[in-house]
């Protein structure tokens, strides 16, 4: 009678575990898109602050990280703090290491940071006209990115949610 307990004890706990971890990745297929959307939105407040404010990138950094979410608050956040407080840390230096934290917390893939990278270098070293147009050349692709990362959770989202309860059923069914 305990044996028999304990057996479906160990079965449920099981499924539940294969089923949270298909949930929690299921999760970064919905986090992805959601997150390329803060990144745009980001990128247009920066857009902003350059061509119309004329901010300075480490004061609009500052303000750009306390009007978008975690985690991508944490780029503008490090980046700025780093260019206020390290003054040998030059401006493509702490944007990378914004992305390092970014990327660390983020559901973001390698080819999203890649087009973030790219226009880490091109930020502060041209004159306002041509960052505006690099910060337009990011946002479209990322937009593309977006795209791309909705087709991918229509699909991986249904499909781990299910394969993790299922792979644990299999897993009981085997062991018992």
């Amino acid at each position: 009678m305990v044996k028999q307990v304990i057996k479906v004890l160990m079965a449920i706990i099981i499924v539940v575990i294969c089923g949270m971890v298909g949930l929690l990745v299921a999760n970064n297929f919905k986090l992805r898109p959601w997150q390329l959307r803060q990144i745009q939105t980001s990128l247009q407040l920066l857009e902003t602050e350059i061509a119309y404010a004329q901010t300075p990138l480490p004061e609009a950094f500052s303000r750009i990280s306390q009007q978008v979410e975690n985690p991508v608050s944490k780029l503008y956040s490090t980046s700025a703090r780093l260019l206020n407080t390290r003054k040998s840390c030059n401006l493509q230096e702490s944007w990378q290491q914004g992305l390092t934290e970014l990327m660390s917390e983020g559901a973001l893939i390698e080819n999203d940071i890649a087009i973030l990278k790219v226009l880490g270098f091109n930020l502060g070293s041209t004159d306002k006209e041509e960052q505006i147009k690099h910060l337009r050349l990011a946002k479209e692709q990322l937009k593309q990115q977006e795209l791309a990362a909705e087709e991918e959770k229509t699909k991986g989202e249904r499909l781990w949610r299910y394969c993790g309860f299922l792979t644990g059923l299999i897993i009981v069914i085997l062991i018992l």
